[in-house]
């Protein structure tokens, strides 16, 4: 899944939910190299999607994240902010800070 947030400063955020799909990772490097960030929400955990068990691609693909956000989404522990689509049990991972 892919979206696009666009802020008041007119900067803007491509979003991709990792999935196992083919060419993902050089699309999002495509997206990256026109100067946006890439982030990720997914209901793997980082460690797994390291581990050898991960869906074809996910090394690639976590190669051109910038953030990451790892855990499954639990409604009840939802964040009710209007700058959050998270829940309190996800975490963050920042790869690459600029």
């Amino acid at each position: 899944m892919l979206f696009k947030r666009t802020k008041a400063d007119g900067s803007s955020t491509i979003h991709l939910r990792l999935v196992d799909f083919p060419g993902l990772a050089d699309f999002a490097h495509q997206v990256k190299a026109r100067g946006h960030n890439v982030m990720s929400f997914t209901g793997f955990i980082l460690e797994k999607l390291r581990s050898e068990y991960a869906p074809a691609g996910t090394q690639d693909l976590l190669a051109q994240l910038d953030i990451l956000i790892d855990g499954a989404y639990i409604q009840s522990l939802a964040i009710n902010s209007p700058n959050s689509l998270s829940s309190s049990n996800q975490r963050v991972h920042v790869f690459n800070p600029n």
